[in-house]
């Protein structure tokens, strides 16, 4: 990682290089930040969260083979472009699939038993965009000299 670009409520975003060299230009990382002394329960929701937000911008918004997709909307979000969140249902199922059997209103995180087992650091790789974090948009941020915009 180069250095720290913000945090929020699912995890710390930094500015990186893929060291494999598949990637050409800078990404952005955003790893898990839920404490490793957490049930394991909760450990799962939260990388399954971000797994989940991961996928909705690799199989739906910015995939052109998805009958959702719309190059006006997806410009307007971050192209997510590595999910390493672990792996959650079985292949075959299509992202609604998936989304139906871990957000199910009777499915119990404590009991869940992973396939295989989940990454020590889950995280994913998007694009990197330059700009300002949400909350330094909002006035939030420290940023000297600048009146907040609400």
């Amino acid at each position: 990682y180069h250095a720290k670009l913000g945090e929020g409520a699912l995890g710390i975003v930094y500015r990186a290089s893929d060291a494999s060299g598949r990637l050409s230009e800078e990404v952005a990382v955003k790893v898990s930040k839920i404490p490793k002394t957490a049930r394991r329960g909760a450990q799962l929701r939260h990388a399954y969260i971000l797994h989940r937000e991961a996928q909705w911008s690799l199989q739906r918004l910015h995939n052109p083979h998805s009958s959702r997709f719309c190059p006006r909307r997806a410009a307007h979000f971050a192209r997510y472009l590595e999910d390493h969140t672990g792996g959650w249902a079985a292949p075959n199922l299509d992202f609604e699939a998936e989304r139906s059997v871990f957000e199910a209103a009777d499915f119990v995180w404590d009991r869940y038993r992973p396939s295989s087992p989940m990454p020590p650091c889950p995280y994913v790789v998007m694009e990197l965009v330059p700009g300002r974090t949400l909350h330094q948009v909002m006035g939030w941020g420290s940023e000297p000299g600048e009146d907040p915009p609400l």
